[in-house]
């Protein structure tokens, strides 16, 4: 009797114990989970400061025309850093307003892993139009980077017609994509037309050559500046018919088309600006009224 006494009392103690392991095991793994999801929400703020940098930085004219892709990887790394360390340190309030809002369903979850999970699959891309408007907004009530400047307004532009530099298929179009090299999404400021290699590149509107030559990342590049300020690039060719300082004429021969540089094959890279403002060249082919004056 009292060895069954002392057994009952051991198997007692036994599940208690194990309960309690339990319920710290268990209160360790929500501690766990919420700081993950902290963590997760940091993230998220980090990421929205980083676009909203990325985006405002694209509306910031830079002087001369020679500013290579290795100088947008140090500042976007330096961008990326900022971020995290303004969002570690209380940022906007956006990773608490987060946090707050999914404590309670991790706390109600068995599996609180699977929420952070949820929440974040389009997390990049809601952040990427929300970083976007806000600079679109603050820039110019028609739409920052891609809309038109107002001093391009129809009325107010001269009479050249626009000549697309070559006729292709657009392989690549102007905005966000996933670049080909490193897999990741990357702002792409123009857009590839894919042709043979050495068609023949043809100005879009007359204006004088203030580069011709290689550009890194770009390869063989001519750059094209044009009334009102705008410019225009054509990269990746496989030579260059024209010399810096040279004024051309709307549908001249500028260029051979090619694959110089970072290219994963033959096409052209071709893009329009005013200053640093990057514009969607077929938003201009498209407009009934696209010209500029010779």
């Amino acid at each position: 009797m009292k060895t069954d006494y002392f057994l009952k009392l051991g198997k007692i103690a036994l599940e208690k114990a194990t309960e309690k392991s339990v319920n710290i095991a268990h209160k360790q793994q929500k501690q766990r989970e919420l700081k993950k999801l902290k963590e997760v929400a940091q993230d998220f703020e980090a990421i929205f400061l980083q676009k909203i940098w990325e985006q405002m930085r694209k509306t910031v004219p830079k002087e001369g025309y020679l500013h290579s892709k290795e100088e947008d990887m140090y500042l976007s790394l330096f961008d990326i850093e900022l971020s995290k360390i303004m969002a570690k340190s209380g940022g906007i309030g956006l990773s608490e307003l987060i946090f707050e809002q999914l404590k309670e369903r991790v706390q109600h979850l068995n599996s609180p892993a699977e929420v952070v999970d949820k929440e974040a699959q389009n997390i990049d891309e809601q952040v990427d139009r929300l970083a976007r408007k806000i600079v679109e907004q603050k820039q110019s009530p028609k739409g920052g980077i891609v809309a038109f400047p107002q001093s391009l307004a129809p009325d107010k532009r001269p009479r050249e017609n626009f000549v697309w530099p070559v006729k292709g298929e657009i392989s690549s179009s102007f905005g966000w994509r996933i670049d080909p090299f490193t897999g990741q999404k990357a702002w792409h400021s123009g857009i590839d037309i894919a042709v043979p290699k050495n068609t023949e590149v043809k100005a879009c509107w007359s204006g004088k050559v203030v580069f011709a030559g290689e550009k890194a990342g770009y390869g063989k590049t001519v750059i094209l500046k044009h009334k009102n300020g705008l410019i225009s690039l054509y990269a990746h060719n496989s030579k260059l018919l024209v010399e810096e300082g040279q004024f051309v004429r709307f549908g001249q021969k500028i260029a051979l088309s090619g694959s110089s540089g970072r290219s994963t094959g033959p096409h052209l890279h071709f893009e329009l600006r005013k200053g640093e403002l990057a514009l969607d060249p077929l938003a201009w082919q498209n407009k009934e009224d696209n010209s500029l004056t010779a």
